[in-house]
């Protein structure tokens, strides 16, 4: 598997998002907000696997100086149970470091459990709603300290 940088408009981005966003409107149908626009300032990664597959994505927004947000973290069904997101979320966290930042954070939501247990799995705390989610009850936020820049 092979972790790369692409565009917002990158037609594999695109269709992911998309498809993510089908899954929560399943998993929390009564939250009409869910269908944000991709943000354009976020980096996006892309999980592509041996035969060219598109296995998952991920991207990277920051918050602040000192702090990055993974947003529009996804795997399709078929390629969960392989370490897809564990290496997206490895990925990520390294570029926030080479982006500078100290804390990453994220939100997610209260039927994904999932992706509740890969966070915790991996460092991540559990802190207060913040920003866009600090009004939706079906919310959930983590936030884990980064690593300083390794010195070249």
């Amino acid at each position: 598997m092979l972790i790369e940088p692409r565009d917002f408009t990158d037609p594999a981005v695109v269709a992911l998002a998309a498809e993510a966003v089908a899954e929560l409107d399943m998993r929390y149908p009564e939250d009409a907000d869910k269908g944000r626009p991709l943000d354009p300032s976020a980096e996006f990664l892309v999980a592509v696997g041996d035969d060219g597959t598109v296995l998952g994505i991920g991207a990277l927004a920051r918050i602040d100086d000192e702090t990055a947000e993974i947003k529009r973290m996804y795997v399709p069904p078929a390629g969960r149970g392989q370490g897809v997101a564990k290496q997206l979320l490895a990925a990520l966290e390294a570029l926030a470091v080479e982006r500078g930042a100290r804390r990453i954070k994220l939100g997610t939501g209260t039927r994904q459990p999932e992706a509740i247990a890969l966070y915790g799995k991996h460092g991540y705390m559990e802190i207060p709603v913040y920003g866009i989610y600090r009004t939706n009850p079906l919310c959930v936020c983590f936030g884990k300290d980064l690593p300083g820049p390794s010195a070249a």
